[in-house]
């Protein structure tokens, strides 16, 4: 990705955007190299489910396993996104401009269309094309 598009995913609306994209998703992040949060927004009237603070070491795992995962990428290829499916809720994370940041959301448990989401809404998003509503 561009540069532009770097200075675009730091910009104060783009997790509002991203928010919504689908009236499923309950949270969204982005979270830079060290897995710190660095922009952040709800959805109105959404009660968490975790803390501030568990929310914080929720990315910083995640972009942990991520470090982890991205070396196989030469024999698997290039990772797109990864979900993790819990009983009360999903959450993704989605690489950004070459693993600089990360993209975290989170999906009400309920959606069922969570990679037609992703595919056809959220990473169209990121690359900057036209997202139909």
């Amino acid at each position: 990705m561009s540069m532009n598009k770097h200075d675009d995913e730091l910009s104060p609306t783009y997790v509002k955007k991203v928010m919504n994209l689908n009236k499923s998703i309950r949270w969204v992040g982005i979270a830079n190299q060290l897995g710190m949060i660095i922009k952040e927004t709800y959805r109105e009237d959404l009660r968490p489910l975790l803390t501030n603070e568990e929310n914080l070491e929720y990315a910083a795992n995640t972009i942990a396993r991520h470090k982890e995962r991205i070396k196989y990428e030469p024999k698997i290829g290039k990772l797109e996104y990864t979900l993790v499916k819990y009983e009360k809720v999903n959450r993704i994370m989605i690489p950004l401009n070459n693993n600089n940041n990360y993209l975290l959301f989170s999906l009400d448990v309920e959606e069922i269309d969570y990679d037609k989401i992703i595919k056809e809404k959220i990473i169209p998003f990121i690359e900057g094309q036209e997202v139909s509503k």
